[in-house]
């Protein structure tokens, strides 16, 4: 009697394992040929397949062109455990380790490792409505997972879902969400990746160029040697929901920011989101960042009740006031959030002088001899007047700033302030006020 070895296969609804195909699971020679019989004949039927724990060497391209699903026996986020799915792409191999071109794929619970030397993206998606699991890259000579690709041309990238993926080692950044075409042509847009975890990649832990409308929840990227997460040209309406990126990244020197915003990203959002202030550089000023430590604008308003009053005058000519004229009634001082940020500052004063006066009101920085603003009205004796003051830094300087008001006539004449000749005027509820917003630099 003879008999007959079964396979997975030959078991209805049994998912088809890529042992039955001959690879080798110890890594020692070359399982090509066998993952990509086994990755074809799922395509070809739309079937599951399981990968048992093992190391598979592998040196070309795997294709996945149709709807399959690409199962694992678990993973680590390092190498060098055998008891979790593996495969390990060749030091000779030059191009992407598994690359999906098709709707619907689903993929989970393996790592791909490279070997020192290969080239290429670990895993490129180009399809629709991918899934990932619990998929770890590693040491890959590109990127470890990328969705689009690097020059234009290709589908949609959109609606993809990943959960659980690890990134770290890969020569350049450890997930990039791009497609070059655009806005309106070839997306990379509407997807959600649930836990990010992104450390000691070569460029940007996380990067995104040509992709709009993706949320991600959950991200930790950590000593990346440029930034943790780098938002560029094309970038937009991308949220970020918790998190860490307050990492250590720039290990390497490849630049000072933790997070980098380019000027041609925009609408891109940050809620609780743990980040270092000193190590932010946003360029767009329409990113929206909320945290409990770095505020989307942080707020500086003083209100000044008292009567004051002063006679030292600001001459009304074509000259700079200057510190020692006038009289300073009012003064705030702000801390620097991020790296690149600009202040912007509105002064209002009641004053009203004893003589007919070109009263002028003037804003210095710091201890700066020269005013940075000015404004100035004529008021005619006894009058009570309101002067208004903006003004924009553009790029804040580190730490603290002070700003001071100050404020003097061109006759001889007694100033006063919040009120008319030495009283008060309104019960009180007459003020002067100076405040402070925190915008982004542009």
């Amino acid at each position: 009697m003879s008999l007959t070895k079964v396979h997975n296969r030959m078991i209805s609804g049994a998912m088809v394992s890529l042992g039955d195909y001959g690879a080798d699971p110890t890594g020692a020679t070359d399982s090509t040929t066998a993952i990509n019989a086994w990755v074809s004949y799922l395509c070809a039927n739309n079937l599951d397949g399981y990968a048992p724990p093992g190391k598979y060497l592998f040196s070309s391209t795997i294709l996945i062109n149709a709807k399959c699903s690409i199962i694992g026996g678990g993973f680590s986020e390092n190498s060098g455990n055998g008891s979790v799915t593996e495969f390990l792409k060749s030091s000779a191999f030059s191009g992407n380790g598994f690359q999906v071109t098709a709707p619907a794929v689903y993929l989970a619970n393996f790592a791909i490792e490279g070997q020192s030397g290969n080239g290429g993206d670990g895993l490129s998606i180009e399809s629709n409505t991918v899934c990932l699991e619990n998929i770890s890259i590693h040491n890959q000579g590109n990127d470890g997972f990328r969705f689009g690709v690097d020059a234009g041309g290709g589908a949609n990238i959109n609606k993809f879902h990943a959960r659980n993926l690890v990134a770290h080692s890969n020569n350049r950044h450890g997930v990039f969400l791009n497609q070059p075409d655009g806005l309106g042509s070839a997306d990379c847009n509407g997807g959600i990746i649930s836990g990010l975890n992104l450390f000691n990649n070569g460029g940007e832990g996380l990067s995104i160029a040509n992709a709009a409308a993706n949320s991600i929840v959950g991200i930790v990227a950590q000593n990346n040697v440029s930034f943790g997460v780098g938002l560029h040209s094309g970038s937009s309406q991308n949220a970020f929901f918790g998190g860490d990126i307050n990492e250590n990244n720039d290990t390497g020197g490849g630049g000072p920011y933790d997070l980098q915003i380019d000027a041609a990203a925009e609408q891109n959002a940050f809620y609780s989101v743990a980040m270092n202030p000193t190590k932010i550089n946003v360029e767009d000023p329409e990113t929206l960042i909320l945290t409990e430590d770095n505020p989307a604008s942080k707020n500086v308003y003083i209100e000044y009740n008292s009567v004051n009053t002063g006679t030292t005058q600001i001459p009304f000519d074509d000259s700079t006031p200057t510190s020692s004229e006038g009289v300073q009634f009012m003064e705030a001082s702000i801390d620097r959030g991020w790296a690149l940020c600009g202040y912007l500052i509105n002064v209002t004063a009641l004053i009203s002088p004893s003589s007919d006066a070109n009263i002028t009101m003037a804003l210095f920085e710091n201890s700066d001899v020269n005013a940075i603003s000015a404004v100035g009205e004529f008021v005619s004796s006894g009058k009570l007047t309101t002067l208004r003051l903006q003004h924009k830094i553009n790029i804040a300087a580190s730490g603290n700033s002070v700003y001071r008001v100050r404020i003097g006539g061109d006759a001889a004449a007694t100033y006063t302030f919040n009120g008319v000749a030495g009283a008060r005027k309104y019960g009180g509820v007459g003020s002067s006020s100076i405040s402070i917003q925190q915008i982004n630099s542009n």
